[in-house]
C-alpha cells in the first residue's frame, strides 16, 4: 500500500515558536493543519508531528522546549549548606546562609549569601535575583518556607505570605508554591544547590572573608565561571543559552525596584501625638493618643497604621540625630483651650514641686517651637516623683541648672 505523502513541517519554525510563553506543540500542529487545508495539501497526524519534532531536536542536538519554556519560571530556595565570614569588630565567625535561584530552561543560577533567613533577607535576595537576571519571569516556584508560604494544607486554600505576595504582584509574577515534600517540582533549583556545593562552597572553603560583601563578591566571581562553563551533555553554557534563548523572553523590570519593608508592631502614641521609633519621634493625628499603632518601615520612609488603616507617612531620619521630632502640624490638636490647659497644668504641677523644677520645665517649653513636642520629656521628668520624693527632684533640677543651659531627662 502506497504511503500518503504530507506537507513537510518547518521544525526550525516550530522549535522557535515553542520558546514563546503559552505556545504548546498542539497549537502549532493545528496551525500547520489549517495552513495545509487552505492549500489543499495533505498533513501528518499529531503523533507523527510530535515524533518528528523529537527526532529533529535529537539531530540538531537541541534541548526540547516541551518541558521548560524560556522566561516562564524561576525556581528559588535556601541552600542547606552554609558559608561563613569573620567579623573583626566582634571577634567572631558569622554564619552565612545561601539563597539560590535557577532558570530551568537555560539552567543559569544566582547565589547570594545573607546573615539571616528572615523575611527581610528573603525579600532582598529576590529583588537582587531579578536584577541579576535582568528581567522578570511569569512564575516563581518556591519552597514552603514561612517567608513565602504561611500554610500549605493538603486540602483547602494555601495561605501565602503577604509581603512576598506583594513583591510578586509588583513585578507581575505568579507565585507557585511547590507541593509539600515534592522537591521534583523545583528540580532545577534542587540540582543547583548540589552543584554550588562543589563549584562554589568547596572552592572557597579555605579562604577567609572579613565581611559579607567580600564573601558575596567572591561568590559572584565563582558563579560567573560556573555559568560560563560549557555543558557536558549539551552545547553551549548556561550564560550562552540564557543570552540566545531566554533573556529576551523575560519581561522588563520596573524602573523603580521593589522596596523591601519591615514591620514594627504596637507602638504607643504619646500625649504629644508622637510615637518613638529608633531614638526619634514621628507625629500621629492627635485622636490616636494613647492608642497602639503599627509601623511599616522602608529604606527612606515609614508608614503608620492603626487597625490596618494608613494614618501617617514620614521620611525617616537617616543621619545619627537623636531625639529629633518629625511633625506634621495637622496631626496636632489645634484647640487653643486644650493646649493652654495642658501647658499651664504641667507648669502648675512643676511649680508645686519647687522653683527649680518649674525653671527646668519652662526652659523645655521654650526650647521647642511646637510646644507639644516637649510633653514627653516634661512628663518623664515629673514622673520621677513616683519613685523619689519631690524634694529629691527639686534638688536634681537645681544641680542640673547649674551644669546645663537646657537640662533634659537624661
Amino acid at each position: 500500500m502506497r504511503k500518503v505523502k504530507y506537507q513537510t513541517v518547518d521544525y526550525d519554525y516550530v522549535h522557535n515558536e515553542l520558546k514563546k510563553v503559552g505556545v504548546p506543540l498542539k497549537l502549532l500542529w493545528k496551525e500547520y493543519v489549517n495552513k495545509c487545508k487552505k492549500e489543499n495539501l495533505s498533513y501528518c497526524s499529531y503523533p507523527t508531528f510530535v515524533v518528528n519534532y523529537e527526532k529533529y531536536t535529537n539531530i540538531q542536538k537541541y534541548t526540547s522546549h516541551l518541558v521548560h519554556k524560556p522566561g516562564e519560571t524561576i525556581e528559588v530556595d535556601w541552600s542547606g549548606s552554609t558559608m561563613s565570614y569573620y567579623d573583626k569588630d566582634n571577634n567572631k565567625k558569622i554564619t552565612a546562609y545561601l539563597f539560590v535561584a535557577c532558570l530551568p530552561c537555560s539552567q543559569k543560577i544566582y547565589v547570594e549569601a545573607t546573615t539571616s533567613m528572615n523575611q527581610e533577607a528573603w525579600m532582598n535576595c529576590n529583588v537582587n535575583m531579578l536584577n541579576f537576571f535582568g528581567g522578570a519571569p511569569l512564575n516563581i516556584v518556591c519552597d514552603n518556607c514561612k517567608t513565602a508560604v504561611i500554610s500549605h494544607p493538603r486540602w483547602g486554600d494555601i495561605e501565602l505570605n503577604e509581603e512576598y505576595l506583594t513583591f510578586c504582584e509588583y513585578y507581575g509574577i505568579v507565585m507557585k508554591p511547590a507541593n509539600v515534600r515534592k522537591p521534583k517540582e523545583k528540580a532545577s533549583v534542587e540540582g543547583s544547590v548540589g552543584k554550588i556545593a562543589t563549584k562554589i562552597i568547596a572552592k572557597l572553603r579555605n579562604e577567609t572573608f572579613c565581611s559579607l560583601n567580600a564573601l558575596n563578591e567572591a561568590i559572584l566571581k565563582e558563579l560567573d565561571l560556573f555559568n560560563n562553563a560549557s555543558f557536558q551533555k549539551r552545547s553551549g553554557s548556561r550564560n550562552s543559552i540564557f543570552e540566545m534563548e531566554e533573556k529576551n523572553y523575560l519581561r522588563p523590570l520596573p524602573l523603580v525596584p521593589y522596596e523591601v519593608s519591615t514591620w514594627c508592631f504596637s507602638l504607643k502614641v504619646m500625649y504629644n501625638s508622637h510615637i518613638s521609633f529608633k531614638n526619634n519621634f514621628y507625629s500621629v493625628p492627635y485622636k490616636y493618643i494613647n492608642k497602639y499603632v503599627d509601623v511599616k518601615i522602608y529604606k527612606t520612609q515609614l508608614n503608620i497604621y492603626y487597625q490596618r488603616e494608613l494614618i501617617a507617612t514620614h521620611v525617616i531620619v537617616t543621619n545619627n540625630d537623636k531625639n529629633k521630632y518629625i511633625t506634621n502640624l495637622s496631626h496636632l490638636d489645634q484647640r487653643k483651650e486644650f493646649k493652654k490647659d495642658t501647658i499651664d497644668s504641667l507648669k502648675a504641677e512643676a511649680l508645686e514641686i519647687g522653683e527649680f523644677t518649674y525653671k527646668v520645665i519652662d526652659k523645655l517649653f521654650s526650647e521647642y517651637k511646637i510646644k507639644e513636642q516637649a510633653f514627653n520629656s516634661i512628663n518623664n521628668i515629673l514622673k520621677i516623683t513616683k519613685f523619689y520624693s519631690p524634694s529629691i527632684l527639686e534638688e536634681a533640677c537645681k544641680k542640673a541648672l547649674e551644669i546645663y543651659s537646657f537640662p533634659h531627662y537624661k
